[in-house]
């Protein structure tokens, strides 16, 4: 989300769990909060996540030993839309998309594609997409 030129100035940029909200519980283990990061679905998408046409990825970690290269990544892609998975070099991209591809087991967290579980249905997901490394 666009930020003001002076965001580093502001109190939210040196101490953001003092500005995080606790929105919803879905169970005891699962707590979601929305902050400034957050981006709120458009209307016009909303549709999409009910009819489940989305990749939708909740809570996905990738450690390798001690090193944590993909921490609690949660992001919906929508049928029809563009998305773009952008971050500087080590930011975990390509480890996000082996993840989601199969190429790469995850440590923890879920997936799904328009419905069909990533990590327990590798074989239907393959079928409906591939990655070109």
């Amino acid at each position: 989300m666009r930020k003001p030129f002076y965001f580093f100035l502001l109190p939210q940029y040196w101490f953001p769990s003092l500005f995080k909200k606790k929105i919803e519980e879905h169970d005891q283990s699962e707590v979601i909060l929305f902050d400034d990061n957050f981006e709120m679905i458009p209307e016009n998408l909303a549709w999409l996540e009910e009819e489940r046409k989305v990749l939708e990825v909740k809570g996905l970690w990738k450690t390798f030993g001690k090193f944590v290269a993909v921490e609690n990544l949660n992001i919906n892609m929508y049928q029809g839309q563009i998305f773009a998975l952008l971050g500087h070099n080590g930011a975990g991209k390509t480890t996000t998309i082996n993840c989601l591809s199969g190429m790469l087991s995850k440590s923890k967290g879920k997936a799904e594609v328009l419905g069909v579980d990533v990590f327990k249905n590798p074989g239907k997901l393959r079928k409906m997409m591939g990655v070109c490394p």
